[in-house]
């Protein structure tokens, strides 16, 4: 599966080269410079989906320290891009074993080796943690197992959402998310189409006229994720609306419902209550 980057930067347009650099490494890509300002549980809660944060130095020190304290419970590893030596960065911030800054900018072999390492120690961190907690629970869990509630093997079942797609609008149950048109043109080929699944290269034919310029798969990501971005900042829905696999292409989450033509009632009044 592919790894998933979250980069927070407040110069987007300067990180171009890096997030190039990552897509070609075949890692999923996010960029931002307005999420997680304030920690706020969703905020935190939506960096969970990430396998790596990436912070612009600039962005990271202007952190307060209730904020980093809150990072570091999230147990994700940490990439600070800093101008200075990585051992002048490391003597200004608290220590915390999840970050590791990089000094930027950075060849795409010396990128590709660290990320490599920083990821293979993060798995073996959380390895050693999760035996810890393997070794720790056993005889609780022995004594347990005498005790088997009938209602153990009971399977708990998902919630599905309702949506439609309406005047450069996304509803999701009540909620209303508005769209631009390159965000409404993206959905309306998910739902209208009769494929399940779609390939970068498809979905950017349909959205883009001169689509086989380089750029316009980054474009599509970057759409994508503000897609999924604007349904976690304006509902309390954490699960993904459209997922990716590696070699599958972009699909609709199963757990979302495209409601059919009799609920334009509804739709109406939420639209209109919504002006």
């Amino acid at each position: 599966m592919r790894k998933k980057i979250i980069i927070l930067t407040d110069t987007l347009s300067a990180n171009g080269l890096l997030q190039n650099s990552l897509l070609n490494m075949d890692y999923e890509i996010m960029v931002s410079k307005d999420i997680l300002t304030q920690p706020k549980d969703k905020e935190f809660y939506f960096l969970q989906n990430f396998d790596l944060i990436i912070y612009q130095q600039s962005m990271y020190s202007g952190l307060k320290e209730s904020f980093l304290d809150n990072l570091a419970l999230l147990n994700k590893p940490i990439v600070v891009l800093t101008f200075e030596s990585e051992q002048v960065s490391k003597s200004k911030y608290l220590n915390n074993a999840n970050v590791s800054f990089v000094r930027y900018p950075i060849s795409v072999t010396d990128l590709a080796s660290k990320l490599a390492a920083i990821f293979e120690e993060s798995a073996s961190r959380t390895g050693k943690n999760s035996q810890e907690r393997a070794v720790g629970h056993s005889g609780n869990n022995e004594g347990a197992s005498q005790n088997t509630s009938p209602f153990s093997n009971v399977v708990k079942v998902k919630k599905q959402y309702s949506f439609q797609l309406k005047d450069r609008t996304l509803i999701i149950d009540n909620w209303l998310i508005p769209l631009t048109k390159k965000e409404h043109q993206v959905l309306e080929h998910f739902i209208n189409s009769d494929q399940r699944v779609f390939s970068s290269q498809s979905l950017c034919e349909a959205i883009w006229t001169n689509a086989k310029q380089k750029n316009k798969q980054a474009l599509l990501s970057n759409l994508i994720n503000r897609i999924k971005q604007k349904i976690m900042e304006k509902t309390s829905i954490f699960e993904p609306f459209i997922l990716n696999k590696k070699g599958i292409g972009y699909y609709l989450n199963q757990e979302f419902v495209v409601l059919d033509e009799q609920n334009d009632e509804k739709i109406r009044e939420l639209l209109v209550g919504s002006l």
